[in-house]
């Protein structure tokens, strides 16, 4: 028959640890308060830096790193556009929604949901009027709408400095110049990935 198991001397008995002489090797409580505190400065340290950095990026920055991906933006006539960015420039951007080029000046913008937060990109400092000539070039029939509520329909003729000429797709009407500050957005036919 097998002996019965037994406890081992010292089984259960509490275990205490040796005290620890400064200068041994091992860091004295003061030493540990010190690193933990160093690292807590650090923590902060770098938390300031990174809110320091987030609070120069504008959300044009976070739209021009959204690239290629998809939006909603609403602008200040309520209407909602939910599409791919294809281009952001310098007071502007270029979505395509449906298959359709969608223009808007950012000044026009109220929301955009689901901007990507830790990617930004660099703006192109291309204004506006790149986007306008391409239209022009390609005779693209475009829709502007305007701040009052309307909207026009023709193509660019002539791009200004801070304007643009519209030709009417109708009969009735001559053409148009339309200062880029009237825009609230413009639909084309063609999207311009420059």
């Amino acid at each position: 028959m097998a002996a019965p198991w037994r406890r081992p001397a010292g089984y259960g008995a509490q275990m205490t640890s040796a005290r620890h002489v400064p200068g041994r090797g091992d860091p004295s409580d003061a030493e540990l308060l010190a690193g933990d505190q160093e690292r807590r400065n650090n923590d902060a340290e770098l938390t300031e830096r990174l809110e320091v950095e987030r609070a120069s990026t504008s959300w044009h920055e976070l739209l021009a790193g959204s690239l290629q991906r998809v939006v909603e933006v609403v602008t200040g006539d309520g209407v909602r556009h939910r599409g791919r960015v294809v281009d952001v420039g310098d007071g502007w951007f270029l979505l395509e929604v449906a298959g359709r080029a969608v223009l808007i000046p950012s000044c026009q913008v109220l929301t955009v949901g689901e901007l990507r937060r830790r990617e930004v990109g660099s703006v192109v400092r291309r204004g506006m009027g790149s986007v306008l000539r391409t239209w022009a070039r390609m005779q693209c029939m475009l829709t502007v709408h305007l701040l009052d509520g309307s909207s026009r329909n023709g193509r660019v003729t002539d791009v200004l400095a801070d304007a643009f000429t519209l030709a009417p797709d109708s009969d009735f009407e001559g053409p148009l110049t339309i200062p880029r500050a009237a825009i609230r957005w413009v639909v084309g036919d063609g999207v311009n990935e420059e």
